[in-house]
């Protein structure tokens, strides 16, 4: 058997037996120690030979085990013991303890291994943790400067021609945090179920749509005011999207006035974490369309 103790631990103490020879393991654990015979031999880490049961038995350990065995010996390690029994007394010779005690020694040694290994899935773990805190950390810095770059932009408007610049910004920003394949800006009009829409074109210019029915999808994003995330075409198709081939999820982001709309050629584009980013840039949207409002009122008709 190979017996492990640690008195600091629950349980206390595992027995690993193999009483037979079909290689079959047992396993018994003890979360009481107290009058354990193993942990006062591993106590006091001195090879412990018990030569014939049937003359003495110190530790009253017959009655536990097997049926016949006559002697025991248990060769301590720091982390338990390594015990052998025998159906014979006096079974175990100088030389065979010699033996056992090496293989205590290698016993040590790979559980000195094991205990090495551990502490380093907990350094990794803990150093995994702390990239990814920097990483979060980097990452907000990072959202906040790009969106403080578009709030820079709103505030150098003079006039509506202007506010290309904030979309053109907007865009660049996003798309410096995320992948995307599509971005407008769209303002809504409730009462006349109506929107306008500003699209960066391929080429990367801004190109101003006409005012167009309202689509239910982004009438539910302006009503609920959550973002409304398609991620597949079949949602899409629920919703009365336009299909495109190049068009497979989109996402909706509300601000005070319209939507942020992004989408991608792959379905699923989108993380949580890439919809919280387009969250932060849509407060600053709706500040921009204040902005722009103040300026020039805009009108749809």
């Amino acid at each position: 058997g190979v017996n492990i103790v640690d008195p600091e631990a629950t349980p206390a103490l595992v027995v690993h037996n193999m009483t037979n020879s079909a290689g079959e393991i047992h396993v018994y654990e003890y979360a009481d120690i107290a009058d354990r015979p193993l942990v006062h031999i591993w106590r006091e880490q001195e090879v412990s030979y018990r030569r014939d049961l049937q003359e003495e038995d110190r530790y009253g350990e017959a009655y536990m085990l097997k049926e016949g065995i006559r002697s025991v010996i248990d060769i301590p390690f720091p982390q338990g013991t390594l015990a052998v029994s025998s159906v014979e007394a006096n079974a175990f010779s100088n030389e065979d303890i010699e033996v056992l005690q090496y293989l205590a020694g290698a016993l040590s040694g790979g559980f000195r291994r094991l205990e090495d290994l551990r502490r380093l899935e907990e350094h990794n773990r803990a150093l995994e943790s702390e990239i990814t805190e920097r990483r979060l950390a980097e990452s907000t810095v990072n959202v906040s400067l790009a969106v403080q770059r578009v709030r820079n932009v709103f505030l150098r408007m003079e006039s509506e021609e202007d506010w290309d610049y904030v979309v053109l910004c907007c865009q660049r920003e996003i798309k410096n945090l995320l992948d995307f394949d599509g971005f407008g800006i769209n303002f809504v009009d409730m009462e006349t179920d109506t929107f306008y829409e500003y699209e960066v074109g391929d080429n990367g210019d801004v190109v101003r749509g006409g005012i167009y029915d309202l689509p239910a999808a982004m009438r539910e994003t302006i009503k609920n005011n959550v973002p409304f995330y398609r991620r597949n075409v079949r949602e899409m198709e629920e919703c009365g999207d336009e299909i495109r081939p190049n068009r497979l999820s989109i996402l909706d982001m509300p601000f005070n006035g319209g939507t942020i709309a992004i989408n991608s050629a792959r379905e699923d584009a989108f993380r949580a974490e890439d919809i919280g980013v387009v969250q932060e840039f849509a407060q600053v949207i709706s500040e921009a369309n204040r902005r722009l409002q103040d300026i020039q009122p805009v009108s749809y008709t």
